[in-house]
């Protein structure tokens, strides 16, 4: 999800959970919000390193509670030992809010990290949502307007919000089944009035892409391939192409050619043969 929609969500979360004070509460759930996306500082050290572990060990559940402690720590350095606790809570919300919105959108999180780099992903939202971002910017600034009502009126966003992300994901789920059941059911026995069509016809675009990037992959396959000979094992091609979750074709190439160096490396081989 974007920053912004993080920003949002954590400043709405400081808001209506007990916080040192108003202002140390925004900067803190403001602050919390961003962090895990602290590796986006990759991207200016190596664009390949970033795309593999955005989204790897700062949006885990490990990293969730490291941070949150470290947060709790520095407010109890800066206010004293009563600061500790609340925002200890706020910091494990709002991270956990931040874990929750990756995990929502299609790009996967490696929430399990360091014990799994599987990618889990829920494909709810896309990662700009603005209707999303709506709700939870009017949750914030109602929550900031005023000391008495903001805080009724920002949860009651923030449950509009939750609500709405629970609505996606309902629609999600009619859509999986709705398509599982057009697939599987014979043209002959197509609803009356409701002409089954190849998705191509109306989604051109997506049809083409998958081509493109099927015709990649197989291109990727015979050059390592003919690059390990014998040496070749499916099982790991299918692990380099997987493992780093959607990734741009010119970028997927320069993975696979990795492994191939390494897979030849390892076995005492000439990569360039």
């Amino acid at each position: 999800m974007d920053p912004v929609t993080h920003v949002a969500a954590g400043v709405l979360i400081s808001q209506v959970m007990p916080g040192p004070s108003r202002g140390w509460s925004t900067l803190a759930g403001a602050a919390f919000a961003l962090l895990p996306d602290i590796d986006y500082f990759m991207i200016f050290a190596d664009r390949l390193a970033f795309i593999r572990h955005h989204r790897g060990f700062t949006h885990s559940l490990a990293a969730l509670f490291l941070f949150a402690l470290l947060g709790a720590a520095l407010g109890r350095a800066l206010g004293g030992p009563r600061w500790f606790r609340p925002l200890l809570f706020l910091g494990l919300a709002v991270l956990a809010s931040h874990l929750l919105l990756d995990l929502a959108t299609s790009y996967g999180t490696q929430i399990l990290f360091p014990f799994s780099r599987q990618r889990f992903t829920l494909d709810w939202l896309f990662i700009i949502d603005p209707y999303l971002t709506g709700l939870l910017l009017f949750g914030a600034a109602a929550a900031l307007a005023s000391a008495t009502w903001g805080r009724t009126a920002g949860t009651y966003f923030l449950a509009a919000a939750g609500a709405y992300v629970l609505l996606c994901g309902f629609y999600h789920q009619q859509a999986l089944t709705l398509a599982r059941q057009m697939f599987h059911q014979p043209a002959a026995t197509a609803p009356t009035g409701h002409p089954k069509r190849p998705h191509t016809l109306t989604l051109p675009g997506q049809a083409l892409g998958y081509l493109v990037g099927q015709r990649e992959i197989l291109r990727l396959r015979n050059e390592a391939r003919a690059r390990l000979g014998a040496a070749f094992d499916i099982r790991d091609f299918h692990s380099a192409i997987l493992d780093h979750g959607s990734l741009p074709l010119a970028v997927l190439g320069q993975v696979v050619s990795e492994w191939v160096a390494s897979a030849a490396g390892n076995r005492g081989m000439d990569s360039s043969a």
